[in-house]
C-alpha cells in the first residue's frame, strides 16, 4: 500500500539554529525542537551561569533539562529526506568574514548578520532572523542594521536596555537608573541626545578644523622665515663647533709636538755624547804622551786642557718614559670637563630652541600667579621614613621609622608620597628638590588609583601608564612614563615649576633657578581621571613645595 505523501513546508523541520534539516531532533520543555548536538552546544555555552534558555523564547529553565531524541520527528525527517527533501547548500549562505558582524545564534561556522535585535541583544543572519520574527507573531522589537557589541547596550548595574541619555552625568541610562540615582536628572531620549550632540561635536569639530586651517595657514606664510632662521641658526651653530674643534685639534697638536719635540732632544743626545767620549778618549791619549815623558814641570803646565771637567755635567737617571698612564689621566680630566662644559651650554641650546615652539601653547609668565596653588601633602600616603612639615608642603627622608600604618591610601614599600588633593584642571606649582648624594628623586603626577602595595612597576611613578615624573639621579635629568625614560641634557635646577593643564593634556616643567624660567621638558598626553601631584623621595633627599 502506497504511502501518503503529507504536503509540509521545508522550514518546519529545519533546526532553528543550524538552519538544517533536524538531526537527532529534541524537543525541550517550551515545545520549540532542535537538534540534539546544536542546543547541547547552546547550554554548554551557558553552564557557567547555571540557567539554560530556548534560542528562540528565551524561556529559561533550571536544572538543565534532560534530552531525550524525539524518534517521531526523526522517522518523519527520514521519510522527507527519502521524499528528496535536502539541506539547504552552503554556497546559498553567505558566511561572515573578517570585519563583518556574526550571527550569535548559528553553530559552528557563523553566517553574517543582516539585523540585530536591541532587545534580544542578538544579531541574526537571514534565516535566523525570519524565525525571530515569526516567533514574535506580531509583537514589534527594535531591530536595527547589524552592529556589534550589543552588551554595551545594556545597563550593567540594573541588566535592562539603555533607553535615555542623562545630560548631566553624560552618560547613557535604562528606565532603573532615572528613577534611582538619576532621579530629577535632565534626561531626554537617545534620539534628542544625538541630535544635540552631533551638532555639539560638528561644531567642536569644525572649530578645531579652523584652528588648524588658520595655524596651518601661519606656518605656510612663516615657512620662508622659519627656513630661513632654521639655516642661520644651523649656520651659527656649525661655525661654533667648528671653532671648537680647531681649538681642540689646535691643542693636539701643541701636546703631540711637546713630546715629539721631547723626544728630539733627548735622542740627540746620543750624538753629543759620542762627541764628548772622542773628546776624552784624546784627552786621555795626551794623557799618556805627557806622562811618558820626565819633564813633570811640562806635564803640570798642561794639566788644565787635559782635565774633564770642561766638559757639560752628565746625569743618568735611567728613566726613558713618558708614563702614558698619566698622559691619559689627564686626557681624561679635559675630557670630563670638556663634556660637563658641553653638556651644560648644548642643553641649554636644547631647551631655548625647544622652548622657542612650545612656550605659546604652555602658560606665560604673567599667568603663573593666576594659576599657582600650593598643594598639600598627604601623610596618610607617605612611606614611613618620610618625615612630613607642619605645614604638610615639605618631606625629607628621615632614619627613623614614623609610620607603621600598611594601610591603604599608604605606599607601603614604595618611597613616595600624595598630595591630598587632586590639581585643579589648570595650575602651576614651584617645587625646591635637594639630594644630597645624587640619590634618585622625582617630581610626579599620578592617577589616585595607582596602585600603593609593593615596591614594583605598577607603585613607582612614572614606571606605568597612571603616572607621569621628572627625575633627578646621578646628577642627569629623565623624564618617566609607563617605564619609558627620556633622558634630558642640561644642569639640573635646584627648583622647577610645574604646569599643568589636564584639559589639553600638557604637563611641563620649568627650570627656575634662571631669571626667566626656561622649559625643561613638555609632555601632550590624555589623561583620563584627576591628577594628584606627588614626590619619590629616598635617602638624604627633601622636596618642598612653596
Amino acid at each position: 500500500m502506497a504511502e501518503a505523501s503529507i504536503p509540509v513546508a521545508e522550514n518546519h523541520f529545519q533546526c532553528p539554529i543550524c538552519i538544517e534539516l533536524l538531526k537527532d531532533p529534541v524537543t525541550i520543555p517550551c515545545g520549540h525542537t532542535y537538534c540534539m548536538d546544536c542546543i547541547k552546544k547552546c547550554w554548554d555555552k551557558e553552564e557557567e551561569k547555571n540557567v539554560y534558555s530556548c534560542p528562540q523564547c528565551r524561556q529559561t529553565f533550571n536544572p538543565r533539562p534532560v534530552l531525550c531524541r524525539n524518534p517521531i520527528l526523526a522517522d518523519m525527517v527520514a521519510k522527507l529526506k527519502a521524499q528528496g527533501l535536502q539541506n539547504v547548500q552552503n554556497d546559498e549562505v553567505e558566511f561572515a568574514g573578517p570585519g563583518d558582524v556574526e550571527c550569535t545564534i548559528c553553530i559552528g561556522r557563523k553566517r553574517k548578520a543582516d539585523k540585530s535585535c536591541l532587545e534580544c541583544l542578538d544579531s541574526y543572519c537571514a534565516l535566523h532572523f525570519c524565525r525571530h520574527e515569526e516567533l514574535l507573531s506580531g509583537k514589534k522589537h527594535k531591530v536595527v542594521e547589524a552592529t556589534v557589541q550589543l552588551q554595551s547596550k545594556m545597563c550593567l548595574e540594573h541588566g535592562k536596555p539603555l533607553e535615555a541619555f542623562c545630560n548631566t552625568d553624560k552618560k547613557c541610562v535604562c528606565v532603573a537608573c532615572i528613577t534611582d540615582q538619576h532621579k530629577g536628572h535632565d534626561v531626554v531620549s537617545p534620539a534628542n541626545a544625538k541630535k544635540d550632540k552631533e551638532v555639539e561635536l560638528k561644531w567642536k569639530l569644525q572649530t578645531e578644523i579652523s584652528n588648524r586651517e588658520t595655524e596651518l595657514k601661519k606656518l605656510a606664510d612663516n615657512a620662508d622665515s622659519l627656513k630661513s632662521s632654521a639655516q642661520t641658526s644651523v649656520e651659527t651653530m656649525e661655525s661654533g663647533f667648528a671653532e671648537l674643534l680647531v681649538l681642540i685639534e689646535q691643542k693636539r697638536a701643541e701636546v703631540v709636538e711637546m713630546i715629539r719635540a721631547k723626544e728630539r732632544a733627548e735622542l740627540s743626545r746620543a750624538e753629543q755624547l759620542q762627541e764628548e767620549i772622542r773628546v776624552l778618549k784624546k784627552k786621555t791619549a795626551d794623557m799618556e804622551q805627557l806622562g811618558s815623558k820626565e819633564d813633570d814641570i811640562h806635564f803640570l803646565q798642561n794639566l788644565p786642557l787635559l782635565s774633564p771637567d770642561d766638559l757639560p755635567h752628565f746625569a743618568f737617571n735611567g728613566n726613558y718614559s713618558f708614563y702614558p698612564p698619566a698622559l691619559k689621566s689627564y686626557c681624561e680630566v679635559i675630557m670630563k670637563k670638556l663634556k660637563e662644559v658641553c653638556n651644560e651650554n648644548v642643553g641649554h641650546i636644547w631647551r631655548h630652541v625647544n622652548f622657542r615652539f612650545l612656550q605659546s601653547s604652555t602658560v606665560s609668565k604673567s599667568q603663573w600667579e593666576y594659576y599657582s596653588c600650593k598643594p598639600k601633602l598627604d601623610k596618610n600616603t607617605a612611606f614611613r621614613h618620610h618625615e612630613i612639615s607642619e605645614e604638610d608642603t615639605k618631606v625629607e627622608w628621615s632614619h627613623e621609622v614614623l609610620c607603621w600604618g600598611r594601610n591603604w591610601p599608604r605606599f607601603t614599600d614604595c618611597r613616595q608620597v600624595l598630595c591630598e588633593d587632586a590639581a585643579p584642571q589648570v595650575a602651576y606649582w614651584k617645587v625646591k628638590w635637594e639630594s644630597e648624594r645624587d640619590y634618585e628623586i622625582s617630581i610626579a603626577v599620578a592617577y589616585d588609583d595607582i596602585e600603593r602595595r609593593g615596591d614594583g612597576n605598577k607603585c613607582r611613578f612614572g614606571r606605568n601608564d597612571k603616572s607621569w615624573c621628572l627625575e633627578r639621579s646621578d646628577s642627569s635629568l629623565s623624564f618617566f612614563h609607563n617605564n619609558i625614560e627620556t633622558e634630558i641634557p642640561g644642569p639640573i635646577p635646584s627648583e622647577v615649576g610645574v604646569y599643568l593643564n589636564q584639559k589639553e593634556g600638557i604637563l611641563a616643567f620649568y627650570d627656575m633657578d634662571r631669571c626667566d624660567p626656561e622649559i625643561i621638558f613638555r609632555v601632550q598626553a590624555r589623561f583620563t581621571k584627576p591628577l594628584y601631584p606627588g614626590f619619590y623621595v629616598t635617602s638624604f633627599c627633601s622636596v618642598e613645595i612653596f
